[in-house]
């Protein structure tokens, strides 16, 4: 990674072609897709705006040119650079100018429970526009794993009434998992091993964790679409203080790093379930101060 961040910041033909060669893989390789974000986050983070912007708009316009070899669509790096590449710039000059994670993830969830509000607004029907893009392309699948027609179109179903949601969540977590890649490889490049303390230290304030409680008792006992897609999207920077936390324990701790691994395993396993138990967690953090706590034990 740190050769791939050195070629990165060599030049500005280095960084657009890193920027789309990765955004082109993350069309079959999803994954791909947060590193090629990485790259605008880390030359916004590390030079600024305009440079950050410069390789935003070259990126565009030979990811386009591509997109429209191979796809025959010229529009998609558009959508691709509006989609991606804008907003985690965006999240990268805050984080630039407020060296604060906790400014910035929650940045990251109120605009995206902005999104699911104002979407919600314009299509109160898109629920039935999501379960159409689902049929087509789910329902085949689900059948093939065991479900007859109508459990798959059940399930379908039952899905879009909170997909809105579940779309904010996956932009708010890209966008937050690709500036995070940056900001690490920033400082692999130019403040060795500061990354790591940034990581493990940051808390959402209480403010913003306590109108999140209100809004998760909300949820749970209304039961309402709404409420529960902006907890969702709400949730998503207690995740990622989640994961800092958890390494922080475990550096403080001398734990081995076998813990790490069977965490990111359970997620990768049991997403829902350790992803709402990680979210807990954080929330009980920011009033209680588990670092601070365990620091004091002998």
């Amino acid at each position: 990674m740190r050769k791939l961040a050195t070629f990165i910041m060599a030049g500005r033909l280095q960084a657009v072609s890193i920027a789309v060669l990765l955004a082109i893989l993350g069309v079959f390789v999803p994954p791909f897709t947060l590193l090629s974000g990485a790259v605008i986050a880390l030359v916004a983070l590390r030079k600024g705006a305009m440079p950050a912007l410069v390789v935003i708009g070259w990126g565009t316009l030979l990811l386009s040119a591509l997109t429209l070899g191979l796809f025959g669509q010229f529009a998609i790096g558009v959508i691709y650079a509006f989609a991606q590449w804008l907003p985690i710039l965006g999240a990268a000059l805050l984080l630039r100018r407020t060296v604060s994670w906790s400014v910035v993830m929650q940045a990251i969830a109120l605009v995206g429970m902005f999104g699911v509000v104002l979407t919600q607004l314009l299509y109160p029907n898109a629920a039935q526009l999501w379960q159409g893009v689902l049929q087509t392309s789910l329902a085949g699948t689900l059948e093939r794993i065991g479900m007859n027609a109508n459990e798959a179109s059940t399930a379908i179903s039952d899905v879009a009434q909170y997909f809105t949601g579940i779309f904010a969540v996956s932009i708010a977590l890209g966008v937050a998992i690709s500036l995070t890649l940056g900001r690490a490889w920033q400082a692999m490049l130019y403040n060795p091993g500061g990354f790591r303390e940034e990581f493990t230290q940051w808390r959402i304030g209480q403010p913003f964790a306590l109108a999140m409680l209100v809004l998760v008792l909300a949820a749970v006992v209304l039961r309402n679409t709404l409420l529960v897609q902006l907890m969702l999207v709400g949730l998503v920077p207690f995740l990622l203080q989640a994961l800092g936390l958890v390494h922080g324990l475990v550096k403080q701790s001398g734990m081995n790093i076998g813990w790490l691994i069977a965490m990111y395993a359970l997620l990768v396993f049991a997403t829902v379930q350790v992803a709402a138990l990680l979210a807990a967690v954080a929330l009980a953090d920011c009033f209680v101060d588990i670092r601070s706590r365990l620091a004091k034990r002998p």
